[in-house]
């Protein structure tokens, strides 16, 4: 299997040298664009706003699997999605308000972002240690006033707060003893809107972290988190974002493959394994994900999908 599997690599990049060679073009990326905002049931983010994302290691730990639902139509209220990890596993578990959407985790990963950036500016010497509330500019969450996405808003904040991720993993410390450590937290720990009561406009939004994101960015010396390419967030296809989380976890700066029975495990199995493969061979046929590149190649038992970095994505 491992023979064939490099073979069938080993000419897909022979492939791509050969396609860039000829190509008259320095880049075949389209012109860029004026950012749109997502449109999506669930919440109206202003990208524009949101200049860089990045994840704690606790997120992290959990990018190859799905934290949240890839699509808009099913609310899969007080649900659990089971992951069985090689040291431990982790559960996805929604109330009443619905499980939270990866479009709806636009909000944490800004909260991550400015978090991240707060504590570059404080470790220097500069400024303030930042706490665990949030306080985002209104119109980096909202564009208008309108009562229906104050209404999205809140559903968003509702499904954060009460999806919730349980991990149980195994850690090994320095002299050898191996440590059992479980942890549960939801997505976000609380928020808060003020809300002009005889108007639509929102006056202020307050958000707090979990203790568990916030003490990996914070109290670290060196936090593992990750940079999002700006164009994850303009992304329309739950299935493409949960591609590019896990190529920016386990391809990096070169390759990787995955079965497609694996990915769609790790999906949280939202509709059948026919759509889901249908879904990503449009991934790869349509090849527009930032900075990866995707193909589908043989595999002994299934297809796998080949994560590279863009050539032109490198550094």
């Amino acid at each position: 299997m491992v023979n064939s599997v490099q073979s069938s690599i080993e000419k897909l990049q022979r492939s791509v040298v050969r396609r860039k060679a000829t190509d008259p073009s320095p880049t075949n990326a389209p012109a860029p664009t004026e950012p749109k905002v997502l449109d999506q049931e669930d919440l109206k983010l202003d990208v524009r706003a949101t200049r860089s994302g990045a994840h704690s290691r606790d997120v992290r730990s959990v990018m190859d699997v799905a934290i949240f639902r890839l699509t808009k139509r099913k609310k899969c209220s007080n649900q659990t999605i089971r992951y069985d990890l090689s040291d431990g596993f982790v559960e996805v578990s929604s109330g009443p308000a619905g499980m939270a959407t990866v479009w709806d985790y636009d909000i944490v990963i800004m909260a991550v972002s400015h978090l991240t950036e707060a504590m570059n500016f404080y470790r220097p010497g500069h400024g303030v240690k930042p706490g665990r509330l949030f306080r985002p500019p209104i119109s980096s969450i909202l564009r208008g006033d309108g009562g229906r996405q104050y209404k999205e808003l809140e559903g968003a904040l509702d499904r954060l707060r009460t999806t919730t991720v349980k991990i149980r993993r195994t850690m090994k410390e320095r002299n050898g003893q191996r440590l059992l450590e479980i942890s549960s937290e939801g997505l976000i720990s609380d928020y808060r809107i003020i809300k002009c009561q005889n108007e639509r406009r929102v006056k202020a939004i307050e958000i707090e972290l979990p203790r568990r994101l916030y003490q990996e960015i914070v109290e670290l010396k060196s936090p593992a988190v990750l940079k999002v390419h700006p164009e994850y967030l303009r992304l329309q296809s739950g299935t493409a974002r949960f591609i590019y989380r896990l190529a920016r976890l386990r391809a990096g700066e070169t390759d990787c493959s995955w079965s497609f029975r694996k990915l769609y495990e790790n999906s949280g199995r939202q509709g059948t394994f026919n759509k889901f493969a249908f879904l990503l061979r449009e991934l790869i046929r349509e090849d527009n994900l930032p900075e990866y590149s995707l193909a589908e190649i043989a595999g002994e038992s299934g297809p796998l999908l080949w994560i590279k970095k863009r050539i032109d994505s490198v550094g």
